[in-house]
């Protein structure tokens, strides 16, 4: 994954990470932005991001290649964890995002 970051004077000090295949996401970054929807793609959500203190990890999934409404951009967990009960969450519109947030065991969208 390509990393980079808002300047440190920014009013949105986040990291934005970018991606053009299927990934597993461990790292520290807010924003992934997935650059090439031209196949479907699957971010998987590790399961060691959990460990942070409940309701302080953020995370956005951003089809920046803009084609999840041809082809489903998915995002997964990688154990049991659920978002929003449910195993996976699609984005399924073009230039679609799903912000996420997590309570310790579980996802939930916001």
């Amino acid at each position: 994954m390509k990393r980079q970051e808002f300047p440190p004077h920014s009013a949105l000090a986040w990291t934005r990470s970018t991606t053009a295949v299927s990934v597993t996401f461990s790292g520290r970054q807010i924003i992934i932005g997935v650059t090439d929807t031209s196949a479907t793609r699957t971010v998987t959500l590790a399961t060691v991001l959990l460990n942070d203190e409940p309701g302080s990890r953020l995370i956005v999934v951003k089809d920046e290649g803009g084609a999840a409404g041809s082809n489903t951009l998915t995002i997964a967990t990688e154990g049991s964890e659920t978002i929003d009960g449910a195993a996976t969450k699609t984005i399924t519109s073009n230039h679609g995002a799903i912000r996420l947030y997590n309570n310790g065991t579980n996802w939930f969208t916001w």
